[in-house]
């Protein structure tokens, strides 16, 4: 079965597989609840092993639970100052310098470097990795066109809408809770959701059930043959209510950005940057023109 979700796939995109994976994407239900465990802080072994002492739902983490971590770096620079007019603010040069740091990591790799020894045809990120962290070092106008070019990249994250996507979530699980509440119940009793603010543990607990589906298979021989897999029932049912409920409001927010969001050369979620010919030219400009000259295009002093 398939199920398309753009938002998902833009809010995977933003953060990052690895951030959201822990690592590579799972392969089957038992790497995909090991993970969301690990994520969640919320191990189901210590409720669910045949000799658990402590059985019932789930009350919370036992364990320190994995956070996302901000993408709009340059954003969040300038937030608090020019937003919240926190004037106590000090952006300062440690600051700033992050982020020619992290676009010269996020350069192309070492090999497409050296293919590219030419000046001209390195990409705007090439160039910036070479000078950066060669003289750590870059110019007024070239460090103004980073931070312009990176506001403008992050648009389409400050404008994705984390709070619809929430509400969309809960909506789903309420679906599935709806439709396999009688298997919950028969799984892990009447106590299997203490209240709404749990509703997220379905999650879990159908993971749970699909890992002991996928064992109990392997133990009858059930999928020992070429190109046969056993297929959980409760995943498969959860996947028609996906399906239905996603064909209408499953790209939400990725519609969203595409109309409030000035940045139309890369949409979320089509994985490619756009190179943008203005970047490149205001970040080669001071490279090829004299301090002097510099100078009086900044002031508009024309040169004596």
């Amino acid at each position: 079965m398939s199920v398309d979700w753009p938002d998902m796939d833009a809010f995977i995109y933003i953060h990052g597989e690895s951030r959201i994976f822990v690592g590579s994407r799972p392969k089957n239900a038992a790497e995909s609840l090991a993970r969301l465990e690990m994520v969640t802080g919320i191990s189901s072994a210590t409720r669910f092993a045949r000799d658990a002492r402590v059985r019932g739902p789930f009350r919370g983490a036992e364990g320190k639970a994995r956070l996302l971590e901000p993408t709009t770096n340059v954003t969040n620079l300038f937030r608090d100052r020019y937003v919240s007019n926190d004037y106590s603010r000090n952006i300062g040069i440690a600051n700033i310098e992050k982020v020619p740091d992290k676009m010269a990591k996020e350069a192309a790799p070492a090999s497409s470097r050296k293919s590219n020894k030419d000046p001209a045809l390195r990409t705007p990120q090439q160039l910036i990795q070479s000078k950066w962290t060669t003289s750590h070092n870059i110019g007024f106008l070239q460090l103004l066109a980073i931070l312009k070019e990176e506001l403008y990249e992050e648009e389409l994250v400050v404008c994705f809408n984390y709070f619809g996507m929430h509400k969309r979530s809960v909506e789903l699980l309420r679906l599935i809770r709806t439709k396999e509440h009688h298997k919950f119940v028969q799984y892990f009793t009447n106590d299997y959701l203490p209240d709404e603010s749990f509703i997220s543990n379905l999650v879990l607990l159908i993971h749970h059930v699909a890992r002991g589906s996928a064992a109990a298979s392997s133990q009858l021989g059930l999928a020992k043959g070429a190109g046969t897999q056993a297929v959980s029932r409760i995943v498969m049912s959860c996947g028609e209510v996906m399906r239905g409920y996603l064909q209408k409001n499953g790209d939400v927010a990725v519609k969203e950005t595409r109309v409030f969001c000035k940045n139309k050369r890369l949409q979320v979620g089509d994985h490619q940057k756009v190179e943008n010919e203005d970047f490149a030219y205001w970040f080669g400009l001071e490279d090829v023109i004299d301090p002097k000259s510099m100078a009086s295009l900044m002031t508009g002093i024309p040169i004596a």
